[in-house]
């Protein structure tokens, strides 16, 4: 199976796809390497199975489209399938299984014969190859366009799974350092040491508790950013 370039800059004309599996994107480990900025470091692979090859995306908020739909899922790649990442086309070549054909001469030994009908030459482009062309370069429109509502959505409505082990930590070191009844316990000495701040012995022992304000002070500003972020995040 072959990937053939249409559309888009990528490090070769064509790309042979051997592998169990392969990573399309702009990462330096891909073996698909292209060289659009809307595309994902790892945006999708391929992956071979006993009935052919399957495509997947990696990145959901920024997505495959193969032909002209959205890709959900995997999906069984078929010949001449258009596989688009970013602004980059791809037209998928799969050459049909060779036929087994007996010869009159000899019919203990059968003649393997690859019945296909070659492809058109890169160069100069027939008339259905600029309509593939043409077909390509709005399927990849069409891929920007869905990219970018799907990225004004994300910033929209941010919130993901990654926020809660940020939301989670921030409880556990609330826990740690006493909980609501600490809390409660350092807002009656504020309150009761910064209402006589000329006695030296109120002074002193509200210095002694530096510390644990001080990590205190620290949680309350990391609550305040999250706080503010998932707020952005839900618009309220």
């Amino acid at each position: 199976m072959q990937l053939l370039v249409l559309e888009g800059p990528a490090s070769r004309p064509t790309f042979d796809i051997t592998q169990p599996t392969t990573l399309i994107g702009r990462a330096p480990d891909c073996d698909v390497l292209v060289f659009d900025a809307q595309v994902s470091r790892h945006h999708a692979q391929i992956v071979r199975q006993e009935n052919g090859y399957v495509v997947e995306g990696l990145q959901q908020a920024n997505p495959v489209i193969l032909n002209d739909r959205i890709l959900s899922g995997r999906r069984l790649l078929v010949d001449r399938d258009l596989i688009v990442v970013g602004g980059v086309v791809f037209e998928v070549d799969i050459p049909p299984p060779p036929q087994i054909v007996e010869t009159p001469t000899d019919k203990a030994a059968p003649l393997v014969v690859e019945r296909r009908a070659p492809r058109p030459p890169a160069l100069p482009p027939t008339p259905p190859r600029v309509a593939l062309r043409t077909i390509a370069a709005r399927l990849a429109d069409a891929g920007q366009r869905i990219q970018s509502r799907a990225a004004a959505q994300q910033a929209t409505y941010g919130v993901t799974r990654g926020d809660a082990p940020d939301v989670i930590a921030i409880l556990s070191e609330h826990e740690r350092l006493g909980g609501d009844d600490e809390l409660a316990r350092l807002a009656r000495l504020l309150s009761e040491r910064l209402s006589n701040q000329t006695d030296i012995r109120a002074l002193y022992h509200l210095g002694a508790e530096a510390t644990v304000l001080l990590a205190w002070s620290r949680l309350a500003e990391r609550s305040m950013g999250e706080a503010v972020h998932l707020a952005k995040a839900l618009g309220v």
